[in-house]
């Protein structure tokens, strides 16, 4: 639902610009820096993800409003759809590692990728917000909700309303193309609304495309001949990981998780951000 990113966002200027303003529009964490960098005439060196806020408490409306994303960091079992992809570990302590020089404690880099193809995503433009699930095997769980009629999400309406989904699909899709991560539906949602796909989402679409191809056959002949997943996986180019695989000192990779088909660029521009209104 709404609950966990739809919070307050309350700004006090000194001069007392503003004051008693309500904002009913969505604005994003995001769009705090840019806010404050133009109030206070700083100068950045730097694009922003997000934008100022000035024109919404200065009382003027945007339309549309401000699409939202949200993503999470390392979901919780109990929240797994199922058939959720899970992670390659058994404890959430094995994926840290502490810096032998700085004392600082790391996420193992060895483990990134998995915590990145892993992630709930979610779109949100106005009242439609698409929720985005990765899966062990297959396409992610794709659902859509309208959260003016249904702010708890509890009515996926994702196949009466294909548009919407291929809209906030291919936004989706843009933004799992910065991780890597492909989305094979990005190339049917661009046919569908006859718009152009950019290279690295078409290319990424089509890897993805191809993986779970080669996987839904994997599984098949895994069915027919009754191979255990370690041999299957080893039949046919190991698209799945084996029961058990070192991974470094005290570290398991299990079955069920999703690597990303690309390492990210680590100077893309990431996304962040949760409703205040």
């Amino acid at each position: 639902g709404d609950n966990q990113h739809r919070t307050l966002l309350a700004i006090r200027y000194p001069d007392g610009t503003g004051a008693g303003t309500r904002v009913a529009d969505p604005v994003r964490t995001v769009d705090i820096v840019p806010t404050l960098v133009e109030r206070l005439e700083l100068e950045w060196p730097n694009d922003f993800d997000g934008k100022t806020m000035a024109n919404l408490i200065a009382g003027e409306r945007e339309d549309p409003v401000r699409p939202l994303y949200v993503e999470t960091g390392m979901t919780e079992r109990r929240y797994w759809n199922s058939g959720h992809a899970s992670y390659p570990w058994e404890g959430v302590g094995r994926k840290y590692r502490v810096d032998a020089e700085t004392g600082l404690v790391h996420i193992r880099p060895e483990f990134h990728e998995y915590l990145l193809g892993a992630k709930d995503r979610a779109y949100q433009q106005g009242n439609w917000k698409l929720v985005w699930r990765p899966m062990k095997s297959g396409p992610a769980l794709v659902q859509l909700f309208n959260r003016a009629e249904d702010p708890v999400n509890r009515n996926d309406i994702s196949l009466q309303h294909p548009e919407a989904v291929a809209r906030l699909g291919l936004e989706m899709a843009t933004i799992l193309a910065r991780d890597g991560v492909g989305e094979p539906r990005a190339l049917e949602w661009a046919d569908l609304l006859d718009v152009s796909l950019d290279e690295q989402v078409a290319q990424l679409a089509e890897e993805a495309r191809k993986l779970h191809a080669r996987q839904a056959a994997n599984k098949g002949r895994q069915d027919e001949s009754k191979l255990s997943p370690a041999a299957a996986a080893a039949e046919a180019g190991k698209d799945i990981l084996p029961t058990s695989t070192e991974k470094g000192p005290g570290t398991v990779v299990r079955p069920g998780t999703v690597p990303i088909l690309r390492r990210p660029t680590m100077t893309d521009s990431r996304h962040a951000g949760g409703e205040s209104g």
